[in-house]
């Protein structure tokens, strides 16, 4: 079980810090396209939460690490050495789209 708050605390430290701004923008736009604030206003989809989700596992940061993996080297809340573990089995997640092929 995922302890509550690690993913909210990870995200918080990305998406508030001015160090990271550009590449918040870059990643909207990477994800959603140049008009992604016209498709954020959308009401029918939840596209923040796609958003989230994509963000911490795909996108690749300018450092060449996606955002679980730069979180986890530097550890930006001290994690404790448990916590810390956490977020090293949460790299090897994998967050793609799936085919079914057969249904038995």
């Amino acid at each position: 079980m995922l302890p509550e708050g690690l993913i909210g605390k990870m995200l918080s430290h990305y998406l508030t810090s001015e160090k990271y701004s550009d590449e918040i923008e870059r990643a909207w736009i990477e994800l959603f396209g140049e008009n992604y604030k016209e498709i954020l206003n959308n009401t029918e989809y939840d596209f923040e939460n796609l958003f989230n989700e994509w963000f911490i596992y795909d996108f690749i940061l300018d450092n060449g690490k996606s955002v679980i993996e730069d979180y986890y080297d530097s550890n930006p809340n001290k994690l404790n050495p448990y916590m810390r573990q956490v977020v090293k089995d949460l790299q090897t997640n994998i967050y793609d789209f799936f085919e079914i092929k057969k249904i038995d």
